[in-house]
C-alpha cells in the first residue's frame, strides 16, 4: 500500500495507466466513463514526467536521491521497469498518444537501461548486486523478473518511438541471457526460470515461503461432490494440515515457524509407517448380513497423488462409510480395534467410541474438498457446456452457412426472376412493337396498293404518250423529208431558172423559214421523247422497289407473327419459373425462420446454464469466506480461552460429559450480584 500513502513513482505509473485503459475499455463498450478520469490521467502523466531524472531514470521515490537514487545504479532497475511496463502499454491511447515530451522521456529511459547493460561472459545482462555479504538484502536487481520487465519496456519504447535499434536487439539479448543462464530444467514442479541471478542469496521470509514445497492436505485430495462432505468429516481437523516431505524441512524453516500467528499442523511423509490391512472389512460385513451397498471404504472415495498415498491410507485406510450408526456398531463389534465409521448423515464414530454428530457442514472444517469438488464438477459442467456451446456454435455456423447459401440462392432466384421479368417486359415490348408494325403495315397496305395501281396507270399513260410521240415524230420526220425534197426541187428550179431566182427569192426565204420551224419542232419532239423514256425507266424502277418492299413487309409480318408466338410460349415458361421460384423462396423463408427460432432457443439455454454456473460459483465463494470467518473466530476463541482462562477448549471438550444443572440457584445468585 505504499503507493496509496507515499509518492512512489512506479505506483503512480500503474495508477494512471490502469485508469486510462479502464476509461477507453468502457468507452469502446458503449459506456460513458467520467471525464474526471482523463483529468486525473493528465495530472498523473504530468507528475510522472516531472519525476524523471535528467539521466533518464525514474527513482523509487519522487525527487528523492540517495538509496535507489537518480544515478546509473542497479538499485533502480526494478522500480524503473515496473512503472514503464504499464506506461508503454497505454501510450497509444489519448491523451498520452500526443503528450508533449513523452517520446523523448521514453528514449532517455531506454538509454538508461543501455548504460546498465553489462557483458556477463558471452551474454548481455543487467547489472546487479554482486557483493558476497548480502545479508538480508533482497537484492531486487538480481531477480529474474527484472529482465522480463526490461525487455518488455525496451520493445514497447522501440514500437512507440519508431527507433527500433538498438532497443530491440538489447531486449532479445536479455532474453537470450535468461534462456541460457537463468533457465530451470531440473524441477518440473517449479517455474521454468530461477528466481534470482544468485541462487545462494538469502531471500526474505515471503520469498522463502514461495520456495518451500508445503501443501495443505485438503488441496491434495479430490472426491466426488456427493462424497466430499463425508471425506471432510472423516478427515476432521487434518484438512488444514500442511504436508511436507521430511521432518527436517520443518526445522529448516525456523524463522517461518516463529512468524506464525496461530497453530499449524504439519504431516511429514517420511515419518509414516507402512500400514498392513489384514482384514477385508467388506467380507466381514457380508458375513454378518450387511448388504454391499451399506458399507464402503472411505479410501475408495478419494483421489490423491502417489507421493501422499501412505498419509492418506494412514488417515482414511481404516475408515468405513456406512448408512447409519446401527451398521457402524455391528461392524465395530466384529472388526479389530482401530476402525472408524462415518455415516451418510456425517456422524463419525471414532476408534475410542466417541461420536461426532451434528450438521455435516460444521464437521467439514474448511470445506476445501467440497468446494474443490464442486468447482471441479462445475468446471466439468462448464467444459460440457462449452462443448455444447461449441457444437451449437458449429451448428449455428452451419445454419448460418446454409442461411447464407439459401440467401445467395434466394438472391440468385430473385435475380433470375428479375431477369425473367426483364425478358418478359422486353418480349412484351417487342410483341407490342411487332403488333404495331403489323397494324401499321396493314394500315399502309391499301395505300401501297393504290400507289402501285397509280404507278401502273402512269406507266400505261406514259406508254400511250410514248406511242403518240413516236407517231408525231414519225410524222414530223416525214414532213421534214418532204420539205427537204421540196427544197431540193426548188433549188433545182433555182439553178435551172436563175432568171426566176429573184422572183422566187422571197419564196425561198419563206421556205427556209418554214424549214427552220420544222427543224425546231423535230428537235423539241426528240427532247420530249427522251423525257418520256426517262419517266418510263423511273416508273419501272419504282415498280420494282415497291414490289421488293411489299415482299419484305410480308416477310416481316411472317417473322413477327412467329416471334409473337415464341414470345407467348416464353412468357408462359417464365411464368411457370416465377411460380416455382416463389415456392422455393417461401420454403427458404420458412427454413430461415425455423433456424432463427432454434438458434434463439439454444442461445437462451446456454445463457441460463452460464448464469446457473456463475450462481454456484458465487455461492461457493460466499460459503468459503463464511467458513474462513468461522475458523478465525474459532481460533480466536480457543486462544482467548487459553490466555484468559488457561483453558484448553479442545481438551476440555474431549473430556466434557453433559450433566443436569439446577439453574434456579444460579439465576438467584446472578440477580443478587447485579444488585
Amino acid at each position: 500500500m505504499r503507493g496509496a500513502t507515499h509518492d512512489y513513482q512506479n505506483a503512480n505509473a500503474i495508477g494512471f495507466s490502469s485508469l486510462l485503459r479502464a476509461y477507453h475499455t468502457l468507452a469502446e463498450a458503449g459506456d460513458d466513463p467520467p471525464a474526471a478520469w482523463l483529468e486525473a490521467v493528465e495530472r498523473g502523466i504530468k507528475h510522472y514526467l516531472e519525476g524523471q531524472e535528467s539521466i533518464g531514470v525514474w527513482p523509487y521515490w519522487f525527487a528523492r536521491v540517495g538509496n535507489r537514487a537518480g544515478a546509473y545504479h542497479f538499485d533502480n532497475i526494478p522500480d524503473h521497469g515496473i512503472g514503464l511496463v504499464h506506461l508503454t502499454r497505454s501510450c497509444h491511447l489519448p491523451p498520452l498518444a500526443d503528450w508533449p515530451g513523452l517520446q523523448e522521456a521514453l528514449g532517455r529511459a531506454a538509454r538508461w537501461y543501455l548504460c546498465l547493460a553489462k557483458l556477463d561472459g558471452d551474454t548481455i545482462n543487467l547489472e546487479y548486486d554482486r557483493r558476497p555479504e548480502l545479508g538480508d538484502n533482497l537484492c531486487f536487481s538480481g531477480f529474474t523478473w527484472c529482465r522480463f520487465t526490461a525487455a518488455a519496456t525496451l520493445l514497447g519504447i522501440a514500437r512507440l518511438t519508431g527507433e527500433t535499434e538498438p532497443w530491440r536487439h538489447l531486449a532479445l539479448r536479455l532474453m537470450e541471457h535468461v534462456r541460457r543462464k537463468l533457465w530451470q530444467r531440473d524441477d518440473p514442479t517449479h517455474a521454468p526460470v530461477v528466481a534470482h541471478a544468485r541462487p545462494e542469496a538469502k531471500l526474505a521470509t515471503w520469498c522463502q515461503t514461495a520456495e518451500w514445497d508445503a501443501s495443505m492436505l485438503a488441496e491434495m485430495i479430490e472426491a466426488d461432490v456427493a462424497d466430499a462432505p463425508l471425506v471432510e468429516a472423516a478427515l476432521s481437523g487434518h484438512q488444514q494440515a500442511l504436508v511436507v516431505d521430511r521432518l527436517d524441512e520443518i526445522q529448516e524453516h525456523e524463522a517461518l515457524l516463529a512468524s506464525l500467528s496461530g497453530r499449524v499442523t504439519f504431516l511429514p511423509i517420511d515419518q509414516l509407517p507402512v500400514m498392513r490391512m489384514d482384514i477385508d472389512a467388506i467380507a466381514v460385513a457380508k458375513e454378518i448380513g450387511i448388504a454391499a451397498g451399506e458399507v464402503r471404504p472411505v479410501i475408495d472415495m478419494v483421489r490423491y497423488p502417489e507421493q501422499i498415498s501412505l498419509l492418506v491410507w494412514k488417515l482414511l485406510g481404516r475408515t468405513l462409510g456406512v448408512t447409519d450408526l446401527g451398521v457402524a456398531r455391528r461392524l465395530r463389534d466384529r472388526l479389530p480395534s482401530g476402525y472408524r465409521f462415518i455415516t451418510e448423515r456425517g456422524e463419525l464414530l471414532e476408534t475410542d467410541g466417541r461420536v461426532v454428530a451434528g450438521p455435516i457442514t460444521e464437521a467439514s472444517g474448511t470445506g476445501l474438498i467440497s468446494r474443490r469438488s464442486e468447482l471441479s464438477a462445475l468446471q466439468e459442467r462448464i467444459t460440457n457446456l462449452d462443448e455444447a456451446i461449441e457444437t451449437d456454435e458449429a451448428a449455428l455456423a452451419n445454419l448460418s452457412d446454409r442461411a447464407s447459401h439459401l440467401e445467395r440462392t434466394q438472391q440468385e432466384l430473385r435475380q433470375a426472376i428479375y431477369e425473367a421479368n426483364t425478358i418478359k417486359v422486353d418480349l412484351n415490348a417487342k410483341l407490342d412493337q411487332a403488333g404495331e408494325s403489323i397494324a401499321r403495315i396493314e394500315r399502309e397496305q391499301p395505300v401501297v396498293s393504290a400507289e402501285v395501281e397509280q404507278i401502273h396507270r402512269q406507266l400505261r399513260e406514259a406508254d400511250a404518250q410514248k406511242q403518240s410521240n413516236e407517231q408525231q415524230a414519225e410524222r414530223l420526220e416525214n414532213e421534214s423529208i418532204e420539205s427537204r425534197n421540196r427544197a431540193a426541187t426548188i433549188e433545182q428550179q433555182i439553178e435551172t431558172t436563175r432568171g426566176e431566182v429573184d422572183a422566187a427569192r422571197e419564196q425561198v426565204t419563206a421556205a427556209r423559214v418554214e424549214t427552220g420551224k420544222l427543224s425546231e419542232q423535230i428537235t423539241a419532239g426528240e427532247k420530249q421523247l427522251r423525257q418520256f423514256e426517262t419517266a418510263r425507266v423511273d416508273a419501272e424502277r419504282q415498280q420494282r422497289d415497291i414490289e421488293q418492299q411489299l415482299a419484305h413487309h410480308r416477310e416481316q409480318i411472317t417473322s413477327l407473327e412467329a416471334s409473337r408466338n415464341k414470345a407467348v410460349e416464353q412468357i408462359g415458361e417464365a411464368q411457370l419459373q416465377i411460380d416455382a421460384l416463389n415456392q422455393q423462396v417461401e420454403q427458404v423463408a420458412a427454413q430461415l425462420s425455423e433456424a432463427d427460432r432454434r438458434v434463439t432457443a439454444q442461445s437462451e439455454s446456454a445463457r441460463q446454464q452460464r448464469d446457473e454456473v456463475e450462481r454456484h460459483e458465487r455461492v461457493a465463494h460466499e460459503q468459503e469466506i463464511a467458513q474462513r470467518e468461522l475458523d478465525v473466530r474459532s481460533d480466536g476463541l480457543i486462544e482467548r480461552a487459553q490466555e484468559q482462562l488457561s483453558l484448553d477448549l479442545a481438551a476440555a471438550y474431549r473430556t466434557y460429559e453433559p450433566e443436569e444443572v439446577d439453574w434456579e440457584p444460579i439465576e438467584t445468585e446472578i440477580a443478587e450480584l447485579k444488585r
